[in-house]
């Protein structure tokens, strides 16, 4: 289930199968966490949401200065190169989900980033695609 802005929510459906990730459009992160990498953590009644875009994995490795972290094939990356609109301190485990077919469908898992809402550095998030035979097994 995806908990929406308006204190609603509603089911989010998994993806079909192998998904050029790049080609998503219409893109949503959720989480309860932190604005900004030094603010505080405040609780929030309701999650913040905000559009996204996910990007081509070597648009994310070979320019964004990573550093030692690993990148893996299992990761994609999304948020806004300008830095305005990225997960933070707090939104890990979050749904990275995207509209299709006026549906919401669950494309990434909130993982990780080096800072929050910097300029070239989009966040790291899990590919649920990935993993979709292992959830499969216990999805009814």
């Amino acid at each position: 289930a995806l908990a929406l802005g308006n204190g609603a929510v509603e089911a989010v459906c998994l993806p079909q199968g192998e998904t050029q990730y790049s080609n998503l459009k219409d893109c949503t992160i959720t989480g309860w966490g932190t604005l900004n990498e030094n603010a505080p953590a405040v609780p929030q009644r309701l999650p913040r949401t905000g559009a996204i875009d996910v990007y081509e994995m070597s648009s994310c490795t070979t320019s964004s200065g990573y550093g030692i972290f690993e990148v893996t094939s299992g990761m994609t990356c999304a948020g806004r190169l300008d830095g305005r609109v990225d997960t933070c301190t707090g939104d890990s485990g979050g749904p990275l989900t995207c509209l299709e077919n006026g549906r919401r469908v669950l494309y990434g898992i909130t993982s990780w980033g080096k800072g929050c809402g910097r300029r070239g550095q989009p966040g790291m998030y899990t590919k649920v695609t990935k993993f979709l035979r292992w959830l499969n097994q216990f999805v009814r």
